[in-house]
């Protein structure tokens, strides 16, 4: 739970995942509003429960979320007096893809697999952005290959590239004339 508060909060690039509470199971907040900046996160909300909810009264406007990733499975991004933000400002809703999820009392491992929507899909321009990440890696990494360096959502940077084969320059073999060379 976050509560409101008269200075500014930035939030940027963490993950929020594997909380749980009745309201936003990822992130639940009272009196944010558009003044705090919530930007490159990846927030992922219980199955079946709401991921960001908002307790704002009615003239609170809502927290601006831009750049992140707000999603739960069988379940709502945005709740309470949110208003949904995905489709905006570069968020999107789509599973994280995490290397592991977590399950029992095995934590997860909230680092993105080759395939995840969060790679590269940040905003390198976002306040307070840290130049590493949670593991020391430098931010705004190319991460998916395309030759431009851009900041991923969440608290780590993707760094593993599939591995480049190459197997020398052309050869030519002459075989005899029972094709042995």
């Amino acid at each position: 739970y976050w509560g409101g508060s008269t200075g500014v909060t930035t939030f940027v690039n963490n993950t929020f995942a594997d909380n749980d509470a009745a309201e936003g199971s990822a992130i639940d907040v009272s009196g944010v509003d558009d003044r705090h900046v919530i930007a490159n996160n990846v927030i992922i909300g219980k199955a079946g429960k709401t991921a960001f909810s908002c307790g704002n009264s009615s003239s609170t406007p809502s927290p601006v979320v831009s750049t992140s990733d707000v999603w739960t499975p069988q379940g709502f991004a945005f709740g309470g007096t949110c208003l949904d933000q995905n489709g905006l400002r570069g968020n999107v809703s789509a599973d994280p893809l995490f290397v592991r999820n977590a399950f029992a009392d095995v934590p997860g491992d909230h680092h993105l697999q080759m395939r995840s929507p969060a790679i590269d899909a940040g905003d390198n321009t976002a306040p307070q952005m840290t130049a590493a990440d949670l593991d020391g890696n430098a931010r705004s990494a190319d991460g998916n290959g395309d030759g431009a360096a851009r900041v991923d959502m969440g608290a780590y940077e993707y760094t593993n590239q599939p591995p480049v084969a190459n197997a020398g320059g052309d050869q030519t073999v002459t075989a005899d004339g029972s094709c042995s060379a």
